[in-house]
């Protein structure tokens, strides 16, 4: 069977940009249930890092995405600060 995340992040960077039109539908999808939970945050961030461009919108959409899930309870605790850290790091850049 296939990975449909390795499927879907190839046909999204087929062109090396995550455009609108891709960021609405991936919105639309991720919050299909209202929350945007942790293994759907990690593929946002490999998303954005492995993508050339993206647009204003993404990257919108994946900091309201990060803010969401990290904040779900109202409070940041230390596995949380890990997940920060390790997203917004993971290219040894903050951007």
């Amino acid at each position: 069977m296939a990975n449909w995340k390795v499927l879907l992040k190839n046909v999204l960077l087929a062109d090396g940009c995550v455009d609108d039109s891709e960021v609405k539908i991936i919105r639309k999808e991720l919050l299909a249930d209202g929350v945007v939970a942790v293994d759907e945050l990690e593929f946002l961030a490999d998303l954005r890092r492995r993508a050339k461009q993206v647009t204003p919108a993404f990257d919108k959409f994946f900091f309201e995405a990060l803010k969401s899930n990290i904040l779900a309870d109202g409070s940041i605790d230390a596995g949380e600060t890990r997940t920060i850290k390790k997203i917004l790091l993971a290219d040894g850049k903050i951007d």
